[in-house]
């Protein structure tokens, strides 16, 4: 056929199309790999989703990955045998299919969780999904688990929590501490009945005093076993996006709300490793996860986003690798305590921004997160603020410093 005294073309079939669409999406992300360097402040928050779907590594990654061409990534076998393990908002989502990773790997997993019945629940699908993954794998271990309430939106909950454990294991210490829980902010964003903004609370201040409420179980055990133990914090790739002031992330919902409290927590590991010798803390990026924190996104976009996560998207059992291996892998108790945060992807010349925002899974590696150019300073305050509100809130009182 003949148009416009021209031959007329396939297109949408033309390899030159596919090759200038991948032009263009790099040209795009050129550009704001470049506002990365430039910029030091907080990137601005839209270009999250424009950075992430105009990464042409990332796209193409993660059709390959769907379509079944890349091999799958096989998680890794560690003796935490004879290890305590807590591991908050664990009875679904990425933090259900962390417990079960500690578990095969031989630890007993405490179920941290608002939910008791749930909770319960998700224990025996657990005992069941222990048992098939042991007959699947001679090297996996024979974990346990035990359920107890934690709700990290109340003060006062954290605090019956952390009494529980402490008078359970005061003698004896625990192992590791998985940050985990945490809620996503779409939608009107609501106060907790301490008068903190809830996703904040979920996310990093109900952390933060469970943390500092439990560090002397966590030293006691790392002095007794000559090793460090573990603290775990989840943060996110929104951290690109986020600046913190306690005053007002606490207290003034934001649309940034999530993203603050995932540079809240990538901090609080950081000042952990500046001020405990016999506990170290990793923090880890799970990577973009089809996970339940999506549950309240707003009903008009329901469709696109489902089939959007399924096809770019990690599952929960890859989302929880990054967690488990920060728990378990024994190199990383000899680490520099300032090597970054752990992503579940494929890195280009060790580089974690962009290429941390999405892709199919990879393992554990490490990458260098977005800090605050005076970040001690910052997160020394961030530490000071937390507990001056706190203790404000709530009937909770630490050491003084």
């Amino acid at each position: 056929r003949r148009v416009h005294g021209g031959t007329y073309q396939k297109l949408h079939s033309s390899p030159a199309m596919l090759v200038s669409v991948f032009v263009a999406l790099g040209l795009i992300f050129f550009g704001f790999f470049l506002l990365h360097i430039l910029y030091k402040g907080p990137l601005p928050s839209y270009a999250a989703f424009l950075l992430l779907f105009a990464n042409p590594f990332f796209v193409l990654l993660s059709l390959l990955h769907f379509v079944g061409i890349l091999p799958k990534y096989k998680s890794q076998i560690f003796d935490m045998r004879g290890k305590v393990c807590i591991v908050t908002g664990s009875n679904t989502g990425i933090g259900k299919e962390t417990a079960l990773g500690l578990a095969v790997n031989g630890a007993h997993v405490i179920l941290a969780c608002r939910s008791v019945e749930k909770a319960q629940k998700a224990m025996q699908e657990l005992n069941k999904q222990r048992t098939t993954f042991i007959f699947r794998n001679l090297f996996a271990k024979h974990g346990t688990f035990e359920v107890q309430e934690l709700d990290l939106t109340s003060f006062d909950s954290v605090k019956r929590f952390s009494t529980r454990i402490i008078e359970k294991y005061s003698e004896t210490g625990i192992d590791v501490l998985v940050c985990n829980a945490g809620m996503g902010a779409f939608g009107d964003q609501k106060m907790t009945k301490d008068k903190v903004v809830e996703v904040f609370q979920a996310n990093y201040l109900g952390h933060f005093a469970l943390v500092l409420l439990l560090l002397p179980l966590l030293r006691l055990k790392g002095k007794a076993k000559g090793v460090p133990s573990r603290v775990v914090t989840l943060s996110s790739s929104t951290h690109h996006f986020a600046a913190i002031d306690i005053a007002k992330n606490a207290f003034t919902p934001s649309r940034l709300s999530y993203a603050n409290s995932k540079l809240a927590m990538l901090l609080l590991s950081r000042e952990i490793n500046r001020r405990e010798s016999d506990v170290i803390s990793i923090a880890v990026n799970p990577g973009s996860v089809n996970s339940d924190i999506w549950r309240d996104i707003p009903r008009p976009f329901v469709t696109v986003a489902t089939t959007i996560l399924r096809i770019f998207c990690l599952d929960n059992a890859a989302g929880s690798v990054a967690s488990v291996e920060a728990s378990c892998n024994p190199e990383f108790s000899i680490i520099s305590k300032f090597s970054g945060y752990l992503v579940p992807y494929w890195l280009v010349l060790g580089m974690g921004f962009p290429f941390e925002f999405g892709g199919p899974l990879a393992g554990a590696r490490w990458a260098q997160p977005r800090l605050p150019s005076n970040e001690p300073q910052v997160t020394k305050a961030m530490w000071r603020h937390s507990i001056t509100a706190i203790a404000a809130l709530s009937s909770i009182r630490f050491e003084p410093e």
